[in-house]
C-alpha cells in the first residue's frame, strides 16, 4: 500500500530545507544525517505501534474464542449430567 501523503518527518524536512544554505557542505551533511536518524526513529515507532495494536487485537480475538469454547464445554457438561441424571440413573432405578 503506497501512501503519497508525507509523514511528519518528511514534512519537517521539506520545511527546514527551505532555510538551510546548501553552500555549506557540513551543514547539509549534518542536516541530512539528522533527517535520516529522525526518519528511522519515526519508522521504528510506527512499526512498534502497529505490532502493539496487532498483539492487542490477537489477544482480544483469542479471548473471544476461549470464552466461546468455555461456554460450549460448560453446555456439553450440563447435557452429559442431565443425560446421566435423567436417563441412566432413571433406567437403573426402573430396573430394580
Amino acid at each position: 500500500m503506497t501512501n503519497n501523503k508525507p509523514n511528519a518527518v518528511d514534512f519537517i524536512y521539506e520545511q527546514l530545507k527551505k532555510y538551510v544554505r546548501y553552500d555549506n557542505r557540513n551543514a547539509v551533511e549534518t542536516f541530512d544525517r539528522i533527517f535520516e536518524q529522525a526518519k528511522e526513529k519515526y519508522q521504528d515507532e510506527m512499526e512498534s505501534s502497529i505490532i502493539e495494536i496487532c498483539a492487542e487485537k490477537s489477544t482480544s480475538e483469542a479471548n473471544k474464542y476461549a470464552d466461546g469454547y468455555s461456554q460450549g464445554f460448560e453446555a456439553a457438561l450440563k447435557l452429559v449430567k442431565w443425560k446421566i441424571d435423567n436417563e441412566l440413573i432413571y433406567k437403573h432405578n426402573e430396573q430394580r
